[in-house]
């Protein structure tokens, strides 16, 4: 199957681009829009498809080159404090079994740990050559924690994702094993998990989507949740029972 084309203190920021190297650039921005000191630049970085804001620099979830199965990239987290790499983690790559030739997404903080979304191609596990995801948590220094989850949607056609205080960060994914955006908690998620909206769904593409790829999940004081996305409403759509 071919893959998908598929934050933390408010400090204002741009996610980066592509420098004339291939390295991935940082610009730092006030609250107006106007550069605020010298461009971090992140050699070897493939994609910039998540970023935190932290007082003395940020946390960026992107993909490195790595030798796998597929030769394809890693999905990795940076950390820069004070104008300085301070570590590296990856997520992906030869040692997990599982690469991320693209990551369609998020990272988030809640100030205790990260939480990183995304997209993952299976290299010699249970599901190999096929694509899904992955929710990794991370602590403040970049240790791997436990949680998350190192399979979920297959294929995942959408990601949204919420720190949540403790525990269990909330996601969404559009999924075209279950032909809706659903509340996922990984490849056990149970057939009763909450649903969003019923989408077709199938491999490379969905009725509904977020932009990008990567939508935003937003909780109200009271508890409540709220997403946008874009949908063609398949309510007929069911899921797959060969899955």
């Amino acid at each position: 199957m071919e893959p998908h084309r598929h934050r933390g203190r408010p400090r204002r920021h741009t996610p980066g681009r592509l420098a004339r190297d291939g390295r991935r650039a940082r610009h730092p921005l006030t609250a107006a829009g106007k550069r605020a000191g010298a461009d971090t630049v992140v050699a070897g970085a493939r994609e910039v498809d998540g970023l935190v804001a932290h007082d003395d620099g940020f946390a960026l979830l992107t993909r490195f080159a790595d030798t796998n199965k597929w030769k394809e990239t890693a999905a990795a987290i940076v950390r820069y404090a004070g104008g300085r790499r301070t570590w590296t983690t990856k997520l992906t790559g030869t040692a997990s079994h599982d690469t991320s030739p693209v990551l369609d997404g998020q990272l988030t903080w809640n100030g205790t740990k990260y939480g990183a979304y995304f997209v993952v191609h299976d290299a010699g596990g249970f599901a190999d050559g096929h694509f899904g995801d992955k929710l990794s948590y991370l602590s403040a220094k970049g240790a791997k924690l436990s949680g998350g989850w190192s399979w979920g949607c297959s294929h995942n056609e959408g990601i949204a994702l919420h720190a949540e205080s403790s525990g269990a960060f909330t996601s969404l994914c559009f999924d075209d094993w279950r032909s809706c955006l659903f509340v996922s908690t990984g490849i056990g998620a149970p057939d009763v998990a909450p649903m969003v909206q019923r989408e077709q769904c199938w491999a490379g593409y969905c009725g509904g989507t977020f932009p990008g790829r990567t939508g935003d999940l937003v909780k109200s004081a009271d508890g409540r949740y709220a997403t946008a996305f874009s949908s063609r409403r398949a309510a007929s759509a069911r899921k797959n029972p060969a899955d």
